[in-house]
């Protein structure tokens, strides 16, 4: 039988693992599952489960945070999934971004089985989600919202419920976009501060200060400055799937946008650099290299 007081959570990894933490620090007993190590998460004073579907089975509240569609398609209906425990009456709040049609089609999954699923994906990366800043995008049934909002109180002083059921995932592709058009501007602004003779680092101070600066400016930026492009909690390559959701969502509600693709081009060169495995301040070694190659042209003319 399930108990109210504690809660699962299946896929304890980077972001995961900050957020049974802070659940765990509070006082509320963690049930979790992940396919590799838990031995961090049971250090932290964590209950490790056998399958997704023991989890499911003991806990009426379920969160999850699982890198793509596919490992959410085998959490919720693989053979050791949570609907082959064939309990009922579950909220299970998702933390992944996923395409939306995916997202829709799981939550009907788990409708068809006597649970709710809340769409929560979340803006942030790891540093980020362990002093608790990350912004919670929920959307759902709003009972079952009000049913766990003191959990995601714990998680992260920003929760936002958005209403009706994939919102929540339709908003974090938009912040992804905001995100990656302005690192992008903040690369081609730097590029041209340097090219032009300014001092990098004051005109980066004169910019965040003044009324074109923007958190990935001021973020970004000094990684930009220093080249300090690794350890990165959150990578190009992270980016470039979300970038492909991004773009499928905007077409479906008729946006061509030329910023999107200028952004979007920018990264995919940047990794074709060797910098897919870096912060996306790396992008600015894609923009240097265009204006080197730019001047190498005007130069033979």
């Amino acid at each position: 039988m399930p108990t109210e007081s504690s809660v699962g959570f299946v896929g304890i990894g980077r972001m995961g693992l900050p957020i049974a933490r802070h659940l765990l620090q509070a006082g509320v007993p963690v049930l979790g599952y992940k396919r590799s190590s838990l031995q961090e998460f049971v250090a932290a004073g964590g209950e490790a489960m056998a399958s997704p579907a023991e989890v499911f089975a003991r806990a009426r509240v379920v969160f999850t945070c699982l890198p793509d569609d596919a490992a959410i398609e085998t959490v919720i209906n693989g053979p050791y999934g949570f609907l082959s425990s064939n309990a009922r009456d579950r909220i299970v709040v998702d933390f992944s971004t996923t395409r939306l049609a995916a997202r829709m089609r799981f939550g009907e999954l788990l409708r068809a089985g006597g649970s709710t699923m809340l769409d929560c994906p979340i803006s942030g990366i790891p540093p980020v989600v362990e002093r608790r800043k990350a912004v919670f995008l929920v959307s759902g049934d709003q009972a079952a919202f009000d049913a766990v909002e003191r959990f995601l109180r714990i998680m992260s002083e920003n929760v936002i419920y958005l209403g009706p059921f994939g919102s929540g995932t339709k908003a974090k592709y938009i912040a992804n976009y905001l995100l990656t058009v302005h690192v992008a501007a903040a690369a081609e602004a730097l590029a041209m501060a340097e090219r032009s003779g300014l001092d990098v680092a004051q005109a980066l101070e004169t910019f965040s200060q003044g009324a074109g600066g923007s958190f990935q400016l001021t973020q970004r930026g000094a990684r930009m400055v220093s080249g300090m492009y690794r350890p990165a909690p959150a990578t190009l390559s992270d980016l470039t799937r979300d970038l492909g959701f991004i773009g499928e969502f905007a077409e479906s509600v008729g946006l061509q946008s030329t910023l999107l693709a200028t952004a979007t081009s920018l990264v995919s060169r940047t990794i074709d650099l060797g910098f897919g495995d870096c912060d996306p301040a790396a992008v600015l070694e894609a923009v240097r290299t265009q204006l080197n190659i730019s001047s190498s042209s005007h130069a033979r003319k």
